[in-house]
């Protein structure tokens, strides 16, 4: 009872401001639902997802269909149906109780080349909802005036730099977490939302309570959510760092104030399950978290000596250490297209550029270079050197370039191979990826409720985007003339 007495009144503490906000934009009805790019349980995909025939009970309890679903009252209550396109849009769609609704359904992405990632796909209308509360959560928890600086979504450079700190100075500790989201029960999120009865209410009502395993099986999930959900990099980030204070309190053997928490703003910080705190407070830190159910990964948490580790960044004694990976298979020869098709073979081609590009900015030429030499038969000498974005390796760590091309990037900048006459910009001739997407037409209401759902004032990038929708199914690449920068 102490353990879930320390967890409401420090989540408290952390968020109060942060749940007073998000719940007033429930009761204003200021939560706008947003598909994403990737698969749902219902195998919806593109601009299918606006279609939305299931609603669950639990969603219409809080976000009701004629709100979030429907681009205005006159699709609910219409004045005239001549044509259909004023048909009372209830009448379309099935209004899902609780033993009806449609599970998460787990799956295996892959994570590394030997090893897979298990996640969830959630139904449309469950993530629709999911994406929306999720917004806002990660909208008011960067600009908290509290844990702005203890907590992030968009950017792995704060974790980054504290782990380079840490390593450098010994001060600060990076702590990792085995199977995090997974062990995030949803116990602990209903603790922590206790004293704000709406917004736990909405978290529940977007939560998917039922998963069909691969073998056909259907289970109760105790977990808040799997990695899938919208919600749980916020959700998890939150407990984190609300157990990363209880720890703290505990060992100073004192209640924090908000002060004390302000304090700590340069010396803890929370991305997903990647937490950084400060050395004299870890033992303590780790102590609460297996408290409450979590498995600290001994074997990528770092406290002792001048290596740390955080965000897919390795530091000793304040040098960058990091290794660069490979992602995927490297392709074989020219016959590997014609063996394993067109497609893979592009990934593949795709992919080995941009290992190749990595290796140069990370300072290891001489692997660079035998890439190089592997390469420039394998796109038949079609091989340019392109403009490397220093100030894009400084900022984020990898190397950019706004070049559409595959090619060699170089700090020494591009060789121009001719001229554009009407843009007068110089020209390089190589490799470009082609991606189409598949068509997925939508027009109606629908096509209406996806331009309200829009985020931005400017319009759709792709002009073809109520045709084509989705990601695209395969990918393949050209050889053409475009600039080399």
């Amino acid at each position: 009872m102490e353990d879930r007495n320390d967890l409401l009144r420090v989540s408290a503490l952390l968020f109060r401001d942060v749940f007073t906000l998000v719940e007033r934009d429930i009761h204003n009805c200021n939560i706008t639902g947003k598909h994403g790019p990737g698969q749902t349980a219902d195998r919806r995909l593109g601009n299918q997802k606006f279609y939305l025939d299931e609603w669950s009970a639990r969603l219409e309890a809080v976000f009701p269909y004629g709100s979030e679903a429907v681009p205005s009252p006159r699709f609910v209550n219409p004045i005239v149906d001549t044509d259909g396109l004023d048909a009372n849009l209830y009448d379309r769609v099935n209004i899902l109780e609780l033993g009806e609704e449609r599970p998460v359904k787990v799956t295996l992405v892959p994570k590394t080349p030997g090893k897979p990632r298990i996640i969830s796909i959630e139904p449309t209308c469950t993530m629709f909802m999911q994406q929306g509360l999720g917004e806002k959560f990660c909208e008011y928890l960067e600009t908290d005036k509290t844990v702005s600086g203890m907590i992030g979504f968009t950017s792995q450079l704060p974790n980054q730099e504290f782990a380079r700190e840490g390593s450098h100075l010994g001060i600060l500790a990076t702590l990792d977490l085995k199977e995090a989201s997974d062990r995030v029960s949803n116990r602990h999120v209903e603790t922590m939302l206790q004293r704000f009865p709406t917004l736990k209410g909405a978290v529940d009502a977007v939560r998917s309570r039922r998963a069909v395993l691969p073998d056909g099986s259907i289970i109760d999930l105790v977990k808040f959510a799997s990695m899938g959900s919208a919600l749980t990099f916020p959700v998890e980030a939150m407990v984190f760092l609300t157990l990363v204070f209880v720890g703290m309190e505990r060992e100073l053997n004192r209640q924090f104030t908000r002060k004390d928490i302000k304090s700590f703003a340069s010396q803890v910080r929370v991305y997903g399950d990647d937490i950084i705190v400060p050395v004299t407070f870890v033992s303590s830190v780790i102590s609460v978290l297996e408290c409450f159910g979590f498995r600290v990964n001994a074997g990528k948490s770092f406290w002792n000596g001048k290596f740390r580790e955080s965000c897919g960044k390795e530091y000793f004694d304040g040098v960058d250490v990091s290794i660069t990976r490979f992602r995927r298979e490297i392709p074989a020869s020219l016959t590997d297209r014609s063996v394993n098709g067109g497609s893979n073979w592009a990934s593949k081609i795709i992919s080995t550029v941009s290992l190749r590009n990595q290796l140069y900015s990370a300072g290891l030429w001489q692997s660079a270079m035998c890439l190089d030499g592997y390469l420039a038969p394998l796109l038949k000498h079609y091989y340019p050197v392109l403009n490397l974005d220093c100030s894009s390796v400084a900022f984020t760590g990898k190397p950019g370039n706004g070049s559409p091309l595959l090619g060699r990037q170089s700090f020494f900048g591009y060789e121009a191979e001719w001229a554009d006459d009407d843009l007068q910009i110089p020209l390089v001739k190589g490799w470009t990826v082609r991606a189409k997407n598949p068509m997925n037409g939508i027009d109606g209401p629908f096509a209406l409720v996806k331009w309200f759902v829009k985020r931005g004032d400017m319009p759709f990038a792709d002009v073809d985007h109520l045709e084509r929708s989705g990601r695209p199914k395969s990918v393949s690449i050209k050889l053409g003339w475009k600039p080399p920068y």
